[in-house]
């Protein structure tokens, strides 16, 4: 309701998801050292899922499952923000739905996407790091649209996870190979 507002403040028709293309990150970020408007947005829903982790960690996944699939860009962030505050002990699952969500297709880079690999990679077992890691490699997986941007994003993914599970054999190789 809040997004609502603010889109409604800022005259959107129905065009651009203006606060979702302006602000690029719920996690921390560089971006919090330019507050805007919108950042109030932000905060509010960052310091909501930083409660919910450490006195209701089963509303995370709620909220997780109520935005994976928002129309919004802003909200499958938030989405991604919450998981990476839930338990890794679910990691192997997390990475199953990852790849059939296309998460790292759809956020390349960005903080919420890293946060989650920064909490549950490690986690993982190497059998679904490995099926992870090949849909990572598989071009098609990426889309018609996959060239040298996507690429980059997948080189700086593989030293990522590299750096997140440095033991684990199909993540160097990955890392390697990219």
């Amino acid at each position: 309701e809040a997004y609502e507002l603010l889109t409604l403040a800022q005259g959107a028709g129905g065009g651009i998801d203006w606060l979702s293309y302006g602000r690029t990150a719920i996690a921390p970020s560089n971006q919090d050292s330019y507050p805007h408007s919108e950042d109030v947005l932000i905060g509010m829903i960052r310091v909501a899922v930083d409660h919910f982790a450490t006195t209701a960690p089963a509303q995370l996944e709620v909220i997780a499952a109520r935005h994976q699939q928002s129309d919004r860009a802003l909200f499958r962030r938030l989405a991604l923000y919450a998981l990476s505050k839930c338990d890794p002990t679910a990691a192997d699952a997390l990475l199953d739905r990852a790849v059939f969500r296309g998460w790292a297709r759809d956020h390349w880079i960005r903080p919420e996407f890293y946060l989650l690999m920064s909490s549950h990679y490690a986690h993982a077992s190497e059998e679904a790091r490995m099926r992870f890691v090949a849909a990572l490699r598989d071009d098609a997986w990426w889309g018609p649209e996959f060239d040298e941007h996507a690429g980059h994003a997948r080189y700086s993914l593989s030293q990522k996870l590299h750096r997140e599970a440095p033991g684990s054999e199909i993540t160097a190789t990955f890392a390697a190979e990219e």
